[in-house]
């Protein structure tokens, strides 16, 4: 189960069509997150899951201002379930940082996924992203 919560996770990044952000100062570290290499495939070892989405996903922080990543909560639309894992990502000023992930799904027609992380930049200010995926903006 340990598993399919970590890769939750990192496919909501991955659902990276829609991102917002809490509202920055110029002092703040700003991230823009993307998703790429997106696949989906067939699983039959995952009881009560039948797809799986593979990904990649990048962080880029944008203003010149260091973001550290702690904290992420997931969560399946459709399934009406939510996940908290801990991170310690560490995005460079105007730097990335990329990681492979995947996600499980029961219905891939319909499922969406989101994800917020949570974190501080180098000033201290706190820094909030939010993911949203949808296996239906992507053509596979």
């Amino acid at each position: 189960m340990r598993h399919i919560v970590a890769a939750f996770i990192a496919v909501l990044a991955l659902a990276g069509c829609q991102t917002a952000q809490t509202p920055i100062g110029e002092n703040t570290g700003h991230l823009r997150h993307t998703f790429t290499d997106v696949s989906r495939g067939t699983v039959n070892d995952e009881p009560g899951f039948t797809h799986i989405f593979r990904f990649t996903e990048v962080f880029r922080e944008t203003r010149g201002i260091g973001v550290r990543l702690t904290r992420s909560r997931i969560c399946y639309e459709v399934e009406n379930i939510c996940v908290t894992d801990t991170y310690d990502i560490t995005i460079p000023a105007n730097g990335s940082y990329t990681m492979s992930s995947s996600v499980f799904s029961a219905d891939p027609a319909r499922e969406a996924f989101t994800e917020v992380y949570e974190g501080r930049d180098t000033n201290g200010n706190p820094v909030v992203l939010t993911t949203v995926f949808r296996s239906s903006d992507y053509r596979f």
